[in-house]
């Protein structure tokens, strides 16, 4: 027999927000289901509503990665780059994935720490080799980090690398207008 639970939540279906409430009404404490709210309560920025599924969902899979990802976006978009950070340096074994990496560098950007952030980007960038959106952005945050570091020849190295590897990417060809005209 079919469980009516999610028959529920499927015939739910008027929109994400809504389907997402009606699974978290009828799976409460699933960590998939709060992730996805917080997910979507982020993308909308209602922090406020995030917040609260984020904590609780810590509190039942506190080494979950969809849970980390979420609080470190919702840490950065509401202007707590070190809350973020703590919340990274909790988990050293995921240092090494790109999406990590990639949000230590603007965690650690945002703390004014250029240097380190430029390094972080630089290491999403090296490991998203099966990732060409993870890749795309490590390599143009690394590039926006040198050119505020002063390192005007290895960014031209680097947009020479980006260019030839995202070719369609409207970004670099700005940057490379941009550089061009310095």
């Amino acid at each position: 027999m079919i469980s009516r639970r999610p028959a529920r939540v499927v015939a739910a279906w008027r929109g994400e927000e809504a389907l997402y409430l009606a699974a978290h009404e009828s799976y409460p404490d699933n960590v998939e289901v709060l992730g996805n709210l917080a997910s979507y309560y982020l993308g909308a920025q209602q922090y406020g509503k995030a917040r609260p599924l984020l904590a609780r969902a810590r509190e039942l899979a506190p080494r979950d990665e969809g849970v980390l990802i979420n609080g470190v976006a919702l840490h950065l978009s509401t202007g707590e780059p070190a809350a973020a950070l703590a919340l990274l340096d909790a988990q050293p074994a995921l240092a090494a994935r790109p999406e990590f990496a990639i949000r230590r560098g603007e965690a650690l950007e945002a703390l004014g720490r250029d240097a380190e952030a430029a390094a972080a980007f630089e290491r999403g960038y090296q490991a998203a080799t099966s990732d060409p959106q993870q890749r795309f952005i490590g390599g143009y945050r690394l590039l926006v980090a040198l050119l505020r570091l002063g390192q005007g020849a290895r960014a031209e190295a680097l947009l020479a690398r980006l260019l030839a590897e995202f070719p369609e990417r409207e970004e670099l060809q700005i940057a490379r207008r941009l550089m061009s005209e310095e």
